[in-house]
């Protein structure tokens, strides 16, 4: 008998998350500013009513409801209320194996409901502390419970193939953010040197006081916090490449090891020493 010949078509989903972090809508009210973070999974942020302003890595701009945006891992980012509404805002955070973006996008959306929907089934088969995800209930099925991850996966795929935001170019290329972004822009190819303020403000064409003024706005911090921080979240991408700790401090403007090391545990609360094997 002559034996068949099988093949097999490979399947790789589009979105695969493998943790969740945190699922939760809150209302902010007029003058609400977040401090802003930065972490090693995505988020996804909803604008249900209201106008938000809205800080990503090197961008600013503003959005409303209907609109969205996707930060990816590693990417300061931050959200204040622009209008004298409530601002409400739908966020998922999650873990991604697989994720069809590599920087953050914004979005148009017409799945409001569906997406309360999702949140509300994740909550009701999860234990949470009111906004971060904690554990499955001890009652949810093992079918539940990747239903419930599939639908989050299946709207996350299906925001990222609506139409793109018709942000007006003004949110985009005011003299606020274009200066902003000019800033990160000199801070990202200055990492090797110990840029000081005054050098940050001339290179930027502004002065030391205007230049502090729009960081306090936009991330919530001086902008020599955000150098620094940014010089941790390079520092952390060297060493998991296997770079060592000294040759990481001195490709990152710092002298001393010691005071590198003391930033870095500091910043991620453990020493680069351990970094990767943690």
């Amino acid at each position: 008998m002559k034996k068949k010949v099988f093949s097999l078509c490979p399947v790789e989903p589009a979105v695969r998350i493998r943790a969740l972090c945190s699922v939760h809508k809150s209302d902010y009210p007029a003058g609400y500013f977040y401090d802003g973070e930065s972490h090693d999974f995505w988020e996804c942020v909803l604008i249900l009513g209201g106008r938000a302003g809205v800080t990503a890595g090197d961008s600013a701009f503003a959005l409303t409801a209907g609109q969205g945006v996707l930060h990816p891992p590693g990417e300061f980012h931050r959200v204040w209320n622009m209008g004298e509404d409530t601002l409400q805002l739908l966020i998922f955070s999650f873990a991604a194996d697989r994720f069809p973006l590599s920087g953050h996008t914004a979005f148009s959306f017409s799945c409001a409901e569906r997406a309360l929907a999702v949140a509300a089934r994740i909550r009701e088969l999860f234990v949470t502390n009111k906004i971060m995800i904690l554990r499955p209930r001890e009652n949810a099925s093992p079918r539940e419970l990747q239903g419930a991850v599939s639908d989050l996966e299946l709207l996350l795929l299906d925001l990222l193939t609506e139409a793109p935001v018709p942000l007006p170019a003004e949110l985009w290329q005011n003299a606020s953010s274009a200066l902003y972004a000019k800033a990160i822009s000199v801070m990202k190819e200055s990492m090797e040197r110990r840029l000081r303020m005054s050098e940050l403000a001339a290179l930027c064409g502004t002065s030391a006081s205007s230049l502090e003024k729009l960081f306090f706005r936009y991330t919530g911090m001086g902008a020599m916090r955000y150098y620094g921080q940014l010089k941790m979240q390079q520092a952390c991408a060297l060493l998991r490449e296997g770079k060592r700790v000294k040759e990481v401090a001195f490709a990152l403007g710092y002298t001393d090891q010691n005071y590198f090391s003391t930033a870095y545990k500091r910043h991620f609360g453990i020493p680069p020493s351990r970094e990767g094997r943690h």
